[in-house]
């Protein structure tokens, strides 16, 4: 590698800094050029290394991967277990399962111990009509995600 001089000081050359000065200027027009000072473009490329070894931190909303009943789905009346599988790991103690009934009413319900940790279980006694269940989670960054999956109830 080679070295280039900076305000005097002697700075290794790579190519994540000969990005950063190219990004910094703009031959186009020049009026537009920001002239960083060299402890700036170190700081950003610091940044940028930092958040390309933490990608699970920039990932770890919870979104909701596979659920029972799926969405729109048809399912008989009755006893039935609900399952939610989220990308990753979820709070059980901080998160919620609320079934909407057919007459619009709303029901917390249990969140069954014994789960994956990417996984909120529940069970409930389901009645023909539209029916929904909401959820929110607490991720492990610390988010909150809700939403709501909606299917039918068709009577026995």
């Amino acid at each position: 590698m080679g070295h280039a001089v900076y305000g005097g000081a002697s700075q290794l050359d790579s190519a994540p800094a000969r990005a950063l000065d190219a990004a910094a200027s703009c031959p186009r027009f020049p009026e537009l050029t920001l002239p960083l000072p060299r402890p700036s473009r170190r700081f950003a490329l610091s940044g940028l290394i930092a958040l390309s070894l933490c990608p699970a931190a920039a990932q770890a909303h919870a979104i909701l991967l596979a659920s029972v009943p799926q969405a729109g789905a048809s399912v008989p009346a009755g006893a039935a277990t609900l399952k939610f599988r989220f990308n990753s790991r979820v709070d059980h103690d901080r998160s919620r399962l609320t079934l909407i009934g057919p007459d619009g009413g709303e029901t917390v319900l249990k969140i069954a111990r014994g789960t994956d940790d990417e996984v909120l279980a529940s069970h409930a006694e389901l009645m023909p009509g539209a029916g929904a269940v909401r959820w929110q989670v607490l991720a492990v960054d610390g988010h909150i995600t809700r939403g709501e999956v909606a299917f039918i109830v068709l009577e026995r």
